[in-house]
């Protein structure tokens, strides 16, 4: 038995509002029938030297094919306005699925500049009173997510970049997040040999950080 639906969840999208409902608006008019979720960042006020203005980064997109469409019941975005987490409800007759995405942020660096993901996230924990690390924050939103939708009997399915490799020591809480969730790695060496490296080095695949969980 298989989920007949197409969907297409692009992350760092770095579009705002505004910018995202233009593309929306182009998909929808390219593939008639079909709905988009946005789930859109904020552009960041300060500006690089010479005064360009600093790439915005985070965001989110679902593109539903024109059959599943209308199964779309719920979207949610969390609450940084930087589309780092978010996740959407599909109802079919027989069945509910939890769709949701997460972007942790890479390991903060002297050179994280105040457009950053770090940075930001940051900023927005700390007004919130809130003193765990931008990484843990986009963990804790899916745990919470997925354990509220799994209690009304949703099948889960999460994905995302997680910038970290759970075959690896720093992705020992990664795995440990998914062990406690009872989830599986669809690209769990263990079930497929064919596990892409999602990271690259000088253009050489070098390790898996982009993954796909389900229960």
């Amino acid at each position: 038995r298989s989920l007949e639906a197409d969907i297409c969840v692009l992350l760092d999208t770095r579009l705002n509002a505004t910018a995202g409902e233009y593309h929306a608006a182009a998909i929808k008019y390219f593939l008639p029938g079909s709905a988009v979720s946005l789930h859109s960042t904020t552009r960041h006020s300060a500006k690089a030297a010479g005064g360009a203005r600093i790439q915005t980064m985070g965001g989110a997109m679902y593109i539903l094919a024109p059959r599943c469409a209308h199964r779309l019941a719920h979207s949610q975005a969390d609450r940084s306005n930087l589309g780092v987490a978010g996740y959407i409800t599909l109802r079919f007759p027989d069945a509910t699925y939890h769709i949701s995405h997460g972007y942790v942020p890479p390991p903060a660096s002297s050179t994280d500049g105040p457009a950053t993901l770090n940075q930001r996230l940051k900023t927005y924990l700390a007004a919130h009173a809130s003193h765990i690390s931008p990484q843990q924050y986009v963990l804790k939103q899916l745990t919470s997510w997925i354990t509220a939708a799994r209690s009304r009997g949703a099948h889960i399915i999460t994905g995302g970049d997680f910038n970290m490799d759970p075959t690896t020591s720093r992705g020992i809480s990664l795995k440990q997040w998914a062990q406690d969730l009872a989830l599986l790695n669809v690209f769990d060496p263990r079930t497929t040999d064919t596990a892409p490296k999602t990271h690259l080095l000088g253009g050489i695949p070098h390790s898996r950080i982009d993954h796909i969980y389900a229960d």
